[in-house]
């Protein structure tokens, strides 16, 4: 019997010591990295649709960075008197999300995607601003200040590598509804956590004649999200060499019996 138990603690205590240094090994975040866009991935939604101006996403098989990728665009009718537009959509891949039941506590939340112009037919520069996005229990969320505001200097043949980087606070993700408190749950066992990007552009007509209408569009792709969850606790180095002494005295109590 003492000779079949030897190679057990062996084993045991090696694993132990495998745990000892590589403590992060059996933490599971989210890595995410699409280049390759389909529909059913994704999940848009109109977040903001007020006016008369209209926004839509879709997925074009051509002319991507390469292959698929997102076309945006926004178009506004002409307008016979004063109005104004305020369009918010947002895409959330929800085919993989992070699990905080399964991975833990969040930490840290880092997002790249390339943008491109493709065309404008507006007065003004911009064609609209982009930020990453989540999506918990139906409800979305965003960081103020992070947009990435497109132009049309960036109508071109090449895009422009953006990339974020967020440290899991609660507080600096906010819902569309200006003042609410809702914010995201970060903590373990919360409900799963989408990822993904929302488009925002505001327009206004302030001429009583009127004012023509206009379009705007965008080329997003490479996107991708990387989600970190809390590491593990690290156990002292007593505790370990008090862990292996135990399984050192068992193993040779074993070997003398």
């Amino acid at each position: 019997m003492s000779r079949l138990m030897s190679p057990l603690l062996a084993s045991i205590a090696a694993a132990a010591l495998m745990l000892a240094l590589n403590p992060h090994a059996a933490a599971a975040g989210l890595s995410l990295q699409v280049g390759d866009f389909h529909a059913a991935d994704w999940s848009v939604l109109q977040i903001t649709d007020d006016g008369p101006a209209d926004a839509n996403m879709v997925i074009d098989a051509n002319l991507g960075n390469p292959g698929s990728h997102w076309v945006i665009s926004y178009v506004t009718p002409s307008s016979p008197g004063l109005s104004s537009s305020m369009n918010r959509l947002g895409a959330f891949y929800t085919a993989l999300a992070y699990d905080p039941a399964q991975s833990g506590a969040l930490q840290r939340l880092e997002f790249s995607a390339d943008v491109r112009g493709l065309s404008s037919s507006f007065a003004f520069d911009t064609l609209g601003s982009i930020r990453p996005a989540l999506m918990q229990n139906g409800v979305t969320y965003t960081v103020v200040g992070s947009d990435l505001v497109t132009g049309k200097a960036m109508i071109q043949p090449d895009y422009l590598s953006q990339q974020w980087s967020f440290a899991a606070v609660a507080a600096d993700w906010v819902p569309p509804v200006a003042g609410s408190a809702q914010r995201p749950d970060f903590s373990a066992g919360a409900l799963p956590i989408y990822v993904g990007f929302r488009y925002t552009l505001g327009t206004s007509c302030n001429s009583v004649n009127g004012c023509t209408g206009g379009s705007a569009f965008l080329s997003l792709d490479n996107f991708s999200a990387t989600l970190t969850p809390m590491a593990a606790p690290v156990p002292e180095p007593s505790t370990w060499m008090l862990l292996m002494a135990g399984l050192g005295l068992t193993l040779l109590r074993r070997r003398q019996a």
